[in-house]
């Protein structure tokens, strides 16, 4: 599998986990929780009707595993690319 391949495989991904639309955010939160990305503090004010699936989001084996390799890639694609445009190695 090429890079070009590989990448758009993961942001597709990406695209799937990271579903903003307001239907799916309590799914966003618990698995931003659920990776330390998001502390219950910021949750504040909302709903215990809302807090409740996205606290229970953490229960789940294996969520969320592989951002972080994601984003490193996608991280360091960005950063050739901005070398390679601006002719810095």
């Amino acid at each position: 599998m090429d890079l070009e391949h590989y990448l758009t495989q993961r942001r597709k991904e990406i695209d799937r986990k990271y579903d903003y639309r307001y239907s799916r955010l309590t799914d966003v939160f618990g698995r931003l929780l659920h990776e330390s990305r998001l502390s219950e503090e910021e949750l504040r004010g909302l709903g215990e009707d809302k807090l409740k699936p996205i606290r229970s989001f953490r229960q789940i084996p294996g969520a969320g595993r592989g951002l972080t390799c994601i984003l490193s890639a996608m991280a360091w694609l960005q950063q050739l690319c901005l070398e390679s445009t601006t002719g810095l190695a």
